[in-house]
């Protein structure tokens, strides 16, 4: 994907990088610098994550900037219902509040 993503919008710059990582190995955090704002993007990927994967990567990127952004989409438990077993990696194991 990060392939495509180089042709469709090159890299302009020394601020402006594309890294493809697996998101469950954070070694790639090494290749960002931290002394920066940074802007951390996460489209359409953390709902394939468990909860624990989830909260980790989180973790890690607060962790890891001084100062920044995140910015990632969610689902509502409609669709989290709907989605069933390709949610979360390994199943619909996420808690939903009580209606």
């Amino acid at each position: 994907m990060i392939d495509l993503r180089r042709q469709l919008f090159p890299e302009r710059g020394a601020s402006y990088h594309l890294i493809g990582a697996s998101l469950d190995d954070l070694r790639w955090f090494d290749q960002v610098p931290r002394d920066r704002s940074g802007l951390f993007i996460a489209e359409g990927v953390l709902h394939y994550l468990g909860e624990t994967e989830v909260k980790a990567l989180l973790n890690a990127v607060v962790a890891h900037f001084p100062d920044g952004h995140m910015i990632f989409d969610i689902c509502n438990s409609m669709i989290v219902k709907r989605a069933g077993s390709n949610v979360g990696g390994h199943g619909c194991n996420i808690q939903m509040g009580a209606r």
